[in-house]
């Protein structure tokens, strides 16, 4: 039982956790040992990862892991494929190994096909696959060991999609690199990035990011979300199903119950009651909604 966890993470299909003795737990499928135990054997249970002792934080992809350490070292285990691991090898690891020529991290995330940290002098530094660009060094070469991300200088962290990056920097806003078939660098065009190149539009006051496959979202000074990219189930929360290639703003209003007229029945909704409009852009049926107090 797992009752000292100090930070969690999600991947693909398993679950890690960092305790408070800087050990990390993990469980669920163990295909290419993502689990970090020595085995590949399935756990249904929480299993210690070989050999980590001072981890601060885990970050989880579709099919590796990696731990940041309290030495600002980071160490991965799992799937290999592109150089996941940064070890300079594609072999896979069913216990952690030492990302070469990372010695200052303060944060690391993973996307399904590439990592990236943080460092202490506010650059970025990613590894693996590099199909888009989205390890954001100008090429499409995949690299098994990191390299620097161009002209970022003042990153405060970092987010990963499937194939694209995110940084918030230090002046609050956001810049990403990678892919764009659906708008997801929010840079209002559709071009693939391989070097961050415009920051995102509009997004001047970002506290926070974090990017899902395809769309990315950022938390604002004044509580507010704002969301862009792929919008094909509705995950931009801005009442369509419409991509969108620079930020939109999320709906504050809470969906309740279909109604049975698209004419308003009590003004705009901002006092708590109710009101109805046309369903167009949430499925194509008429809506109640409530406007938070």
């Amino acid at each position: 039982m797992i009752s000292s966890a100090q930070d969690i993470a999600l991947g693909g299909y398993y679950t890690c956790a960092v305790i408070t003795d800087g050990k990390v737990n993990c469980w669920g499928p163990n295909t290419n040992g993502l689990l970090g135990d020595e085995t590949t054997t399935q756990r249904t249970t929480p299993v210690e990862v070989d050999g980590i002792t001072t981890a601060t934080s885990i970050a989880l992809g579709q099919s590796h892991s990696c731990a940041l350490l309290t030495d600002n070292t980071v160490f991965c285990w799992g799937s290999n494929s592109n150089g996941l691991l940064g070890d300079e090898t594609i072999t896979d690891s069913n216990t952690p190994v030492e990302v070469s020529d990372i010695t200052t991290a303060t944060s690391i995330a993973l996307g399904d096909y590439h990592s990236c940290a943080v460092l202490t002098d506010s650059k970025v530094m990613c590894w693996g696959n590099n199909y888009y660009g989205f390890l954001g060094d100008g090429t499409t070469e995949v690299r098994t060991t990191p390299v620097e991300v161009s002209g970022i200088t003042t990153a405060m962290n970092i987010s990963l999609g499937d194939s694209n990056s995110c940084a918030l920097l230090t002046d609050n806003t956001v810049i990403c690199w990678g892919s764009n078939s659906v708008g997801q660098l929010g840079d209002g065009t559709m071009t693939q990035r391989t070097i961050p190149v415009d920051e995102v539009s509009g997004i001047t006051t970002a506290t926070s990011i974090s990017f899902g496959d395809y769309h990315a979202c950022a938390m604002l000074t004044d509580g507010k979300v704002k969301c862009w990219g792929s919008n094909n189930q509705g995950q931009l929360g801005d009442g369509t199903i419409i991509d969108r290639h620079t930020p939109v703003e999320v709906d504050g209003r809470i969906l309740l119950a279909p109604c049975s007229t698209t004419t308003d029945s009590s003004k705009d909704g901002s006092d708590g009651s109710f009101y109805c409009i046309n369903g167009g852009t949430v499925g194509g049926t008429a809506r109640a909604w409530r406007t938070p107090r």
